[in-house]
């Protein structure tokens, strides 16, 4: 464990922040590591972290190397949840997006970017590595749940996936009903806006 208290306020900070907003997410976590920043910057362990945070499906466990990340703690224990989704889920998911994943992406060094070098939302999914696979694109969702301006991105009315995916998500108890609403109330009232300009 890491004795940097700070590192651990932050990090219980932000448990606290799941917890209140959807604590279903947390309930498929049964450990949490915070590696120390000696520990993660040994030569010899160093080049075996290849993120700065991981999910170990078959223990239950969330890894976190280099941060304490309201996002990080959010997207790894989505793959926790997921990893014990009914198989339905999987396969309304792959009503949605079909056969699109890996398709007009592209890894530059340790990120992954569309092929035009760009960032961000695009034909459904949150960014370029939700588009890798099924399990980062719902992690990428999940997360991007507790970024609020995130939803007010105007590139997200160029699909319905995104509606159709928080719905989905929210069916299967990866976000609250609270976020649901509140994310569809942004994205209607953006929609607003736009039509009025």
């Amino acid at each position: 464990g890491d004795a940097n208290e700070e590192r651990q306020k932050n990090l219980e900070g932000n448990l606290q922040n799941i917890y209140q907003t959807n604590p279903v997410l947390l309930s498929h976590c049964k450990k949490i590591i915070l590696h120390s920043e000696t520990v993660v910057n040994s030569p010899l362990i160093k080049p075996f972290l290849n993120s700065s945070a991981f999910a170990l499906f078959l223990l239950g466990t969330i890894e976190l190397n280099n941060t304490t990340a309201l996002s990080a703690v959010v997207h790894e224990a989505a793959h926790l949840v997921h990893r014990d989704a009914p198989t339905e889920f999987d396969a309304e998911l792959e009503h949605i997006f079909g056969r699109s994943y890996g398709k007009g992406i592209k890894k530059v060094e340790n990120e992954y970017r569309w092929e035009d070098g760009s960032w961000g939302p695009r034909n459904g999914f949150v960014d370029p590595y939700g588009a890798t696979d099924a399990h980062e694109n719902v992690a990428t969702y999940v997360a991007e749940t507790y970024n609020h301006y995130f939803w007010e991105d105007e590139r997200l009315q160029d699909s319905d996936k995104y509606l159709q995916t928080l719905a989905l998500l929210q069916k299967y108890n990866f976000i609250s009903s609270r976020q649901f609403e509140e994310i569809k109330e942004n994205s209607r009232a953006r929609s607003a806006k736009l039509r009025v300009i």
